[in-house]
């Protein structure tokens, strides 16, 4: 079962019971609640880049801080309702942060957490900012810890993998996890992050933008543009034809139906253009013959002709 071991890193906490110093003993000079309020104009996360910056150190250990001291400054968001947020800095710009020993024959995942201790909310008994270790369990599947169950108010730093039997860490053991704080401001002043959070979420047109000022036809107006999905399509009739189609009764006249026949030729219809069912051939070239020879084929004996015609008798 997971388990948490603290390091007390001489913090100073803005909003914590007024204010505490390095020890955590109270410095009342204003409102603890009126600051937490002033807090919460800005999100949970690091408020500069280096700030609570974790780097691996000697051994089994990791560093957290940017190294300067008085640049480290940090926004923790109370999770109880009423609470506020908190503004936690660090003086001396470095905090070695000990992990625990490797276990010799499984692996093990730690986290690492910034976590405010405000007895008015948690009831620990303590107001302190506490960076704290999350020890997870040796496991041949090790799983990542959570915050600690008490706490209302903490930051997640770091995750930290520890091979069996470790003496040291490599930097790519090393996970950063900080976010970076930023001021929730709007036209009009600043606002809670919950509310900004809500309007970001909020899909179904909050400013009410038209169809026309993105350019866009509006449903009417499509619809009056395209037909629908269930249409039928009417036969045009002679006043909407307008001699650009042809009408029902046109197009019947001029194209043959889906289903039709085809009648033979008549002496009549074939117009000397085409040749009837029975016919006859006058002519037929042979190759290599000069000239045209006649041939007749006939169930009926030869008669008449020229010479050179060819008469076939068929029974």
């Amino acid at each position: 079962m997971p388990t948490t071991e603290y390091t007390d890193h001489g913090a100073r906490v803005m909003a914590l019971q007024g204010r505490t110093d390095a020890a955590g003993h109270d410095v009342v000079d204003y409102s603890a609640a009126d600051a937490r309020t002033i807090a919460e104009l800005f999100t949970q996360g690091a408020v500069n880049l280096h700030s609570y910056q974790p780097q691996v150190g000697t051994g089994l250990k990791i560093s957290v801080g940017s190294g300067t001291p008085g640049l480290d400054l940090a926004i923790l968001e109370g999770q109880t309702p009423g609470q506020g947020n908190y503004v936690v800095a660090i003086d001396s710009g470095t905090v070695d942060i000990p992990i625990g020993a490797a276990d010799l024959t499984a692996a093990r995942i730690d986290t690492i957490w910034l976590a405010v201790e405000d007895d008015a909310y948690d009831s620990s008994g303590r107001s302190l900012a506490r960076i704290a270790v999350r020890k997870g369990d040796p496991s041949s599947t090790p799983a990542e810890p959570g915050p600690d169950g008490s706490w209302t108010a903490k930051w997640h730093i770091a995750t930290v993998h520890i091979a069996a039997g470790a003496t040291a860490l490599d930097p790519s053991d090393l996970h950063d996890e900080r976010t970076q704080a930023a001021a929730l401001v709007a036209p009009a002043g600043f606002i809670t992050r919950s509310l900004f959070d809500a309007h970001t979420a909020n899909f179904s047109n909050p400013h009410h933008v038209t169809a026309a000022q993105v350019g866009l036809r509006t449903n009417t107006q499509n619809d009056g543009r395209f037909a629908p999905k269930s249409h039928s399509h009417a036969y045009l009739t002679t006043a909407t034809a307008d001699g650009r189609y042809y009408t029902k009764t046109q197009g019947n006249s001029r194209y043959a139906a889906k289903s039709h026949t085809h009648s033979y030729l008549t002496q009549s219809t074939a117009d000397g253009r085409y040749a009837t069912r029975t016919h006859d051939h006058d002519r037929l070239y042979v190759s290599g013959v000069h000239g045209a020879r006649k041939v007749t084929i006939s169930t009926h004996t030869p008669s008449g002709g020229s010479d050179g015609d060819i008469w076939m008798q068929y029974v």
